[in-house]
């Protein structure tokens, strides 16, 4: 996992330069003293005593935006132009921990124990601002890519692991503390579309194939990072040749109850509702994490593949990929296009597919509708990502050179509030029910997740093409 940062003009010897200052009775010795380099930043004259200092060109408050520290007449009487470290019980930057808690620099609030190390990125707002250097936040000792909480932590999992634990690894969830325990993680498990547990009449052996961790799926579908990605599928998730595997229709014989805002719509499909009552087999990943103290935003990284395209498209039968994102008042799918349809055989980003005659090109689906069953057109780019998988064909005989379908990879953000608890809940599955009242338990559906991480800057929720 490498996380991410927006940090402008840090500082990290401010204690140093405050040391110097006291050292050498620099009130108003005009010391410029900067911890960047003479390129990113220059010290700029010391402030006469008792008035405000000017140590640099950028002004900016101990916000984790970095501070601007004159050395020479000393803090001045304007609180917001420096920060003078104090002792090891004070916590000058107020981020709630003390030097002697192991905050490392107490003229930033966004460096501290409770922060996720992160790696500078440009501010997309001010593309003018210099790339900030590099920093120790999570105040280990270690600085960006030499951190191992940057770097991918699933080189030892196996396929059919059924620790949840192992999930996130897989998924690029490396933070760690000082004891090697995962950092920030609560709780993490396997679950249903609305989050409970698999209760006693789930076949526990039938759940667990629906959930897998894979080093490939097919030809060309290889990890964003690292060894590991994490597969889900209302089906088996994996490969044609991996025990366990079954194409197409697996059927595990249970249901659940849909994820709370769930309502069986997709807007691409005007008057086509999935009954909320339809969820089947559903295989889920959910985890309750604690935002670190450094954070603004996350991202994720997936890719979802179909058996219904291209037979089931706007019918009552549609199977979802579902990312239930709570924190504080927030209860919401966080994975959709830009019309707001949940990642499903109907979404817009569906472009990985073929038809008659071959080559990337547009394919109109169902190619044999039903009685007043809307057809969509879809942008087909290839069949690069299905060469190898069980979705490169098409079972159906009376649909000679089409293949079901994929979305290519996809990346969704959205903001988060540090410090607060937050869950995220990762779930696919099937749902809808046939005129015979019979639920969908076949035509499964499967879904890639890897390289999550976290970011120091704000972000939208969104989803969109890699």
């Amino acid at each position: 996992m490498k996380n991410v940062r927006l940090r402008a003009h840090r500082y990290t010897n401010l204690a140093l330069c405050a040391a110097v200052a006291l050292a050498f009775g620099a009130v108003g010795m005009g010391l410029g003293c900067e911890a960047n380099p003479p390129q990113v930043n220059t010290g700029g004259s010391g402030g006469s005593g008792g008035t405000t200092a000017t140590g640099g060109t950028t002004k900016t408050t101990t916000t984790g935006q970095g501070a601007d520290i004159g050395i020479g007449g000393g803090q001045g009487n304007n609180p917001n132009t420096g920060c003078e470290p104090a002792g090891q019980d004070d916590d000058v930057d107020k981020d709630g921990v003390t030097p002697a808690q192991g905050d490392c620099n107490d003229c930033d609030a966004n460096t501290n124990p409770n922060a996720a190390e992160v790696v500078a990125e440009a501010n997309p707002d001010k593309p003018d601002d210099p790339l900030p250097e590099p920093a120790d936040e999570d105040c280990d000792g270690l600085i960006d890519m030499d951190d191992p909480d940057l770097l991918p932590c699933d080189g030892s999992l196996a396929l059919d692991s059924e620790s949840p634990t192992d999930a996130l690894y897989a998924i690029g969830f490396c933070d760690k503390d000082k004891n090697g325990n995962l950092k920030f993680v609560k709780k993490a498990s396997w679950v249903l579309a609305d989050g409970l547990p698999p209760g006693p009449s789930v076949d526990m052996a039938k759940f667990h194939l629906g959930h897998g961790l894979v080093d490939h799926l097919g030809d060309n579908n290889v990890p964003e990072e690292g060894k590991r990605m994490l597969a889900l599928s209302s089906g088996t998730a994996r490969n044609n040749n991996e025990p366990g595997f079954f194409s197409r229709n697996f059927n595990k014989e249970y249901s659940s109850n849909p994820p709370l805002t769930f309502n069986g719509e997709s807007p691409a499909c005007p008057g086509v509702v999935v009954p909320k009552s339809s969820v089947q087999d559903a295989a889920g990943l959910e985890l309750e994490v604690l935002a670190p103290a450094n954070v603004e935003s996350l991202e994720f990284s997936f890719h979802f593949f179909s058996y219904e395209f291209p037979q089931f498209i706007c019918t009552q039968f549609n199977d979802f990929f579902w990312v239930n994102f709570i924190q504080g008042n927030k209860n919401e799918n966080i994975s959709f296009d830009a019309n707001k349809n949940a990642i499903s055989v109907n979404a817009a980003f569906l472009s990985q597919c073929d038809c008659p005659p071959a080559g990337p090109g547009q394919c109109v689906a169902p190619p044999n509708p039903a009685p007043n069953q809307p057809q969509k057109t879809f942008d087909c780019t290839g069949v690069n990502y299905l060469l190898g998988t069980d979705f490169d064909g098409n079972t159906n005989v009376s649909l000679p050179g089409w293949t079901n379908g994929s979305s290519g990879w996809l990346v969704t953000t959205t903001p988060v509030t540090p410090n607060q608890v937050l869950k995220l809940r990762f779930v696919v599955f099937d749902s809808g029910v046939g005129q015979n009242g019979q639920k969908d338990h076949n035509v499964d559906s499967t879904v890639l997740i890897d390289k999550f991480k976290w970011h120091a800057i704000p972000a939208v929720t969104q989803t969109i093409p890699k």
